[in-house]
């Protein structure tokens, strides 16, 4: 049967991408997709696979500087299929911009996208 790889394999990404993720929202809210007043910041991987020890160092330390800084709340992180996530919950309306030049300072080489 040809397809069996297949099927193998979307399989284990089903079972494996979920356990790659950190849900740090509360009870009420948060989740995978970013909501109201939340976006999501894309960081694209080489290849389609999980990320480096190296990029989740570089994920960390944003998360800190964004959750440090008041720019926004923590809402998820992830990695899985060549991208890496971080779901923030925006404190105010220059979050996005101040987001940016910490992007730029901690991960300058990073392909990412901001997603409302």
């Amino acid at each position: 049967m040809k397809s069996c790889p297949i099927l193998l394999s979307v399989l284990a990404a089903l079972v494996l991408v979920p356990a790659c993720s950190k849900d740090l929202s509360d009870a009420e809210g948060g989740g995978e997709a970013a909501g109201r007043g939340e976006v999501k910041i894309v960081f694209e991987l080489p290849g389609d696979d999980f990320a480096s020890p190296e990029d989740l160092e570089r994920r960390d330390a944003v998360v800190a500087a964004i959750a440090e800084g008041g720019h926004g709340e923590i809402q998820s992180t992830g990695s899985g299929m060549g991208s890496m996530e971080i779901v923030v919950r925006l404190k105010g309306d220059d979050s996005i911009k101040s987001m940016k030049i910490i992007l730029r300072r901690i991960y300058p080489e990073a392909r990412y996208s901001i997603v409302r």
